[in-house]
């Protein structure tokens, strides 16, 4: 059970770490997406929130 939880901790801690270094190394923008851009109501269509 020790083994289990120092795992699942290790997979949480380093999702966490390996996410924040991607997110610094492409940096999200603010660009609209294709279906913002070219929203045509049948093939690109904007999903609510």
């Amino acid at each position: 059970m020790a083994t289990f939880l120092a795992g699942l901790i290790i997979l949480i801690l380093g999702g966490a770490l390996y996410g924040s270094f991607v997110e610094r190394i492409f940096k999200p923008d603010d660009r609209p997406t294709p279906a913002i851009k070219n929203e045509d109501g049948v093939d690109y269509v904007p999903m609510s929130k």
